[in-house]
């Protein structure tokens, strides 16, 4: 059986509030049970979320970087 986080600890790990939650489960990001306020999340699902989550800022602060270094003194 697999372990399950609330809505708190869900919220924590993938730095988000009860809003930004409520928004992954609706774009199908995650798979939730229970009604908004108490819900339970399988606790792999939300590390495999909060990691990709956590990749694609990164690959999105270093394309922005690319972008902007040049104009603002970066990359001498």
């Amino acid at each position: 059986m697999s372990q399950t986080v609330g809505e708190d600890e869900a919220c924590a790990a993938l730095g988000v509030d009860a809003w930004g939650l409520e928004r992954l489960i609706a774009l199908g990001e995650i798979e939730a049970g229970g009604e908004p306020g108490s819900r339970v999340v399988d606790a792999e699902v939300v590390q495999a979320c909060a990691d990709t989550r956590s990749r694609r800022r990164a690959e999105a602060l270093k394309t922005l970087n690319d972008i902007d270094a040049p104009h603002l003194g970066g990359d001498r």
